[in-house]
Parts: C-alpha cells; structure tokens; sequence
C-alpha cells in the first residue's frame, strides 16, 4: 500500500522539484497543499496529484488534515514557529525538534546551505513554481545599483553550497529512508545537513563583479566594500560577511551522493549576473 504523502510548499524552488520527482513514485500516495484554487488545478493537472488548498497558517485545516498522512513534509520556510505553535499534540513549544523530543512523531529536519542553480521540469514551465532568491541575487543587484561590484568587508567569510538538483534528490532519499524505516529520526539523530563544499565570498564577489564590469554594470572588475548606508538600507546584506559552514555525513550516510562542485558553483556566477540585468533570475541561491 503505497504512504500517504502531504507535501506543503509544493511550489518552492525544493519543494516543486522534489514533488516532480516523487509523483513519478508508486510508492507514494501524494497531495500537496497549495495556497490557491487557480494553482492547486494546474498543480493536479501537471503532476497528477491530489491537491488541498490552504496555507500553512490555516492551522485548523492542518489540524484536522495532518491525522490522515503517514508522512508530512514541509520544504517551506523555517520562520513560522507561531503556525506550529496553533497545532496540538506536540508540546511544549510544538516546533519541529520538540515534536521528536517528546516521542510524538518521527523527525527529520533538514538543513540547506547556499542553494543554486536553475531548476527544471513542468511545473517550472509552466511558471507555477517560483524560485526562492537571497545570498547571490541579493549581492548582485545591489553591486548594480550602486554602479560597482561589492563585498562585504574583507570578503573573508566562508559558506556551503549545493545545487538544486541535489539538495532536492536528498529530500527524495530521505522520504525513502523515512517510510521504510531505515533513517535516523528525532531529536537527537534526525537532522540532515546538505552541503557539498565551501566558497568564500570573496571569491564570488570577484567572479560576479568581473561579470558584471564585463556587462558595463560595474565601474571597475575588482570589487569594492559595501558601504554603511547599503547595509541601512538592505538589512540582511551583513549576514553575508558571517560564517555558514558545516558538514554533512549523516545525508551521505543515506546514499545520497551530490554531483555539483564548488567550480560547477562559480562557474553557475556569471548566468546569475546575466539574468539579473535582464531584470529575471537564471534560477537563483535560497
């Protein structure tokens, strides 16, 4: 009997190519939770699954609906602890992580790095999902809006990738793992970090601002430091000058095997940068 799959954020940038993927998957029973009756159609059209409409703050519908599946997964933001907080059964703070701690649910939260690269298939096609964008588009049209490639500070800050593709074929091997039982859960070993090397911005930087001085968007190749009134202006602009490094042994220790290299990762840059001036993303970074 195929598992019963509720899939919310079916229209993200991991969410849409995972479903894609696992609606090709007799073994899976899958709906999706889309925010829109226009949307939820063309989702059930394109994919063939079944569709409820809602969002994840409804929580008397999530509450009603949740019972019914035998595994929920959410390639949503993190933020909406407030939503979880409206559900019962998982005290005390009815996040996630608590949820495994008490033994309630199995757990598996998973952690994405720096995602890039363009995703593909149907529902892209047919722009019905959408691209999540912050760490490289951010830094890009900033750099062009101020005429110059920039970086902040030294540019000495260190951070994780991994393309799309794989970030989205770990959430397959993960539901794999997850219904047949053979995957760590809970509190304690229920959490994935994805990632498949290391690039320092200061390096990205160099590789967008040759790109876009290449474009005439950037007074010179080398790039220059953001200034304080940039980072006033754009809030989440400094977060890039911090660390975001991990490892990731335990999403590997499920077979799941990355195929996009940090190169592959630089070389992805100047796409970026191109689609930017053409005010559109070539894909995009979460």
């Amino acid at each position: 009997m195929p598992a019963t799959v509720l899939i919310a954020g079916a229209t993200g940038l991991i969410g849409a190519s995972v479903l894609q993927t696992i609606s090709k998957d007799s073994k899976y029973d899958i709906t999706a939770l889309v925010r829109s009756e226009d949307k939820a159609k063309k989702v059930a059209e394109i994919t063939g699954v079944k569709t409820i409409v809602g969002s994840l703050e409804d929580t008397e519908l999530l509450t009603n609906k949740a019972a019914e599946f035998d595994v929920i997964t959410k390639d949503t933001d993190a933020d909406l602890v407030e939503t979880y907080n409206g559900l019962p059964h998982n005290p005390p703070a009815k996040a996630v992580v608590d949820a495994g701690a008490a033994g309630c649910v199995k757990t598996f939260t998973v952690y994405p790095p720096t995602v890039w690269g363009a995703p593909s298939g149907p529902l892209f096609e047919a722009g019905i999902a959408h691209v999540g964008s912050i760490q490289l588009p951010l830094s890009i049209k900033t750099s062009i809006g101020r005429g110059q490639g920039g970086v902040v500070g030294e540019g000495l800050s260190v951070w994780n990738h991994a393309h799309v593709d794989d970030t989205a074929s770990f959430y397959v091997t993960l539901l794999g793992k997850a219904v047949d039982g053979s995957a760590p859960s809970g509190a304690k070993d229920g959490h994935y970090i994805i990632e498949n090397g290391e690039y320092q911005y200061k390096k990205l930087a160099e590789t967008y601002t040759k790109a876009l001085h290449a474009a005439g968007k950037s007074a010179s190749p080398e790039p220059t430091k953001f200034e304080q009134k940039e980072f006033e202006a754009i809030g989440f602009l400094f977060i890039l000058g911090t660390n975001s490094t991990t490892a990731g042994p335990r999403a590997r220790s499920l077979g799941w095997t990355p195929k996009y290299s940090t190169d592959d990762f630089y070389a992805w840059v100047p796409k970026e940068v191109d689609a930017a001036i053409a005010g559109k993303l070539a894909g995009g970074v979460y």
